[in-house]
Protein backbone atom coordinates (compact mmCIF):
# COMPACT_ATOMS: atom_id res chain seq x y z
CA UNK A 1 0.00 0.00 0.00
CA UNK A 2 1.26 3.44 -1.09
CA UNK A 3 0.48 6.09 1.67
CA UNK A 4 1.19 10.28 0.52
CA UNK A 5 3.33 11.44 3.36
CA UNK A 6 1.21 14.64 3.69
CA UNK A 7 -2.20 16.11 2.62
CA UNK A 8 -4.52 18.68 3.31
CA UNK A 9 -7.65 19.47 2.09
CA UNK A 10 -8.81 23.31 3.39
CA UNK A 11 -11.62 25.82 1.78
CA UNK A 12 -13.39 28.93 2.92
CA UNK A 13 -16.96 27.19 4.16
CA UNK A 14 -18.52 29.28 1.59
CA UNK A 15 -16.18 28.39 -1.29
CA UNK A 16 -17.78 25.48 -3.23
CA UNK A 17 -14.06 23.84 -4.10
CA UNK A 18 -10.82 23.51 -2.19
CA UNK A 19 -7.76 25.21 -2.66
CA UNK A 20 -5.84 23.48 -5.30
CA UNK A 21 -2.54 22.88 -2.97
CA UNK A 22 0.90 22.49 -4.68
CA UNK A 23 3.24 22.05 -1.75
CA UNK A 24 2.93 19.90 1.07
CA UNK A 25 5.15 19.38 3.88
CA UNK A 26 4.36 17.32 7.22
CA UNK A 27 5.86 15.48 9.98
CA UNK A 28 4.90 13.84 13.00
CA UNK A 29 7.52 12.77 16.09
CA UNK A 30 5.60 10.14 17.58
CA UNK A 31 8.29 10.57 20.86
CA UNK A 32 7.80 14.20 20.75
CA UNK A 33 4.18 14.16 20.52
CA UNK A 34 4.53 16.73 17.54
CA UNK A 35 2.58 17.31 14.34
CA UNK A 36 3.42 19.42 12.10
CA UNK A 37 2.02 20.30 8.60
CA UNK A 38 2.76 23.37 6.05
CA UNK A 39 1.18 23.84 2.38
CA UNK A 40 1.18 26.27 -0.20
CA UNK A 41 -1.94 26.38 -2.57
CA UNK A 42 -1.72 26.91 -5.98
CA UNK A 43 -2.31 30.79 -6.06
CA UNK A 44 -0.07 31.29 -2.98
CA UNK A 45 -2.42 30.41 -0.43
CA UNK A 46 -0.84 28.66 2.74
CA UNK A 47 -1.62 26.53 5.28
CA UNK A 48 -0.45 25.24 8.58
CA UNK A 49 -0.61 23.31 11.05
CA UNK A 50 0.96 22.43 14.49
CA UNK A 51 0.05 20.59 17.40
CA UNK A 52 1.83 19.33 20.52
CA UNK A 53 1.64 17.02 22.83
CA UNK A 54 -0.54 15.18 20.92
CA UNK A 55 -1.30 11.24 22.78
CA UNK A 56 -4.63 10.39 21.34
CA UNK A 57 -7.49 11.34 19.25
CA UNK A 58 -10.55 13.27 19.61
CA UNK A 59 -10.69 17.32 20.16
CA UNK A 60 -7.27 18.96 20.45
CA UNK A 61 -7.72 21.28 23.77
CA UNK A 62 -7.93 24.75 23.25
CA UNK A 63 -6.54 25.56 20.12
CA UNK A 64 -5.35 28.76 19.10
CA UNK A 65 -4.08 30.63 16.16
CA UNK A 66 -0.61 28.84 16.81
CA UNK A 67 -2.27 25.43 15.92
CA UNK A 68 -3.97 26.29 12.43
CA UNK A 69 -3.57 29.21 10.34
CA UNK A 70 -4.66 29.82 6.86
CA UNK A 71 -4.13 32.83 4.46
CA UNK A 72 -5.84 33.14 0.85
CA UNK A 73 -2.47 34.80 -0.86
CA UNK A 74 -4.31 38.19 -1.36
CA UNK A 75 -5.47 39.86 1.90
CA UNK A 76 -6.66 37.77 4.70
CA UNK A 77 -4.15 37.45 7.15
CA UNK A 78 -5.44 36.12 10.25
CA UNK A 79 -3.89 37.17 13.79
CA UNK A 80 -6.41 35.19 16.20
CA UNK A 81 -8.21 31.94 16.26
CA UNK A 82 -12.00 33.36 17.17
CA UNK A 83 -13.77 29.96 17.65
CA UNK A 84 -13.90 26.24 16.27
CA UNK A 85 -12.42 22.62 16.57
CA UNK A 86 -9.03 20.48 15.10
CA UNK A 87 -10.47 17.07 15.52
CA UNK A 88 -7.78 14.00 15.52
CA UNK A 89 -9.53 10.94 14.04
CA UNK A 90 -6.58 8.38 13.83
CA UNK A 91 -2.91 8.36 15.51
CA UNK A 92 -0.56 5.56 15.76
CA UNK A 93 3.55 6.00 15.35
CA UNK A 94 3.47 6.36 11.06
CA UNK A 95 1.00 8.80 11.09
CA UNK A 96 -1.89 11.34 12.26
CA UNK A 97 -5.31 12.39 9.92
CA UNK A 98 -8.16 14.54 11.08
CA UNK A 99 -10.24 17.25 10.37
CA UNK A 100 -11.39 21.13 11.59
CA UNK A 101 -13.44 23.65 11.81
CA UNK A 102 -12.51 26.97 12.63
CA UNK A 103 -13.25 30.51 12.44
CA UNK A 104 -10.30 33.01 11.92
CA UNK A 105 -9.57 36.65 12.26
CA UNK A 106 -8.08 39.16 10.67
CA UNK A 107 -7.76 43.41 10.52
CA UNK A 108 -5.43 43.18 7.56
CA UNK A 109 -7.18 45.23 5.05
CA UNK A 110 -10.26 45.69 7.13
CA UNK A 111 -12.12 43.68 9.80
CA UNK A 112 -13.00 40.28 8.39
CA UNK A 113 -14.32 36.70 10.60
CA UNK A 114 -14.37 33.47 8.01
CA UNK A 115 -14.83 29.79 8.88
CA UNK A 116 -12.13 27.49 6.99
CA UNK A 117 -12.81 23.77 6.93
CA UNK A 118 -11.06 20.75 5.65
CA UNK A 119 -8.97 17.65 6.62
CA UNK A 120 -5.38 16.71 6.85
CA UNK A 121 -3.26 13.77 7.03
CA UNK A 122 0.44 13.25 7.86
CA UNK A 123 2.13 9.78 7.50
CA UNK A 124 5.87 8.87 7.52
CA UNK A 125 7.76 5.77 6.69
Amino acid sequence: MIRPYSVVNVKFIEDEDYVFIELTEGSWDNNLKLAQLNATGYKNERFGLYLENLIDTGYYPNPSIRNISYTDGVDFLPFRLHSGFIHVSYIDSLSVRGDFKVTLEDDFNGAQIRTIVGGFGINIY
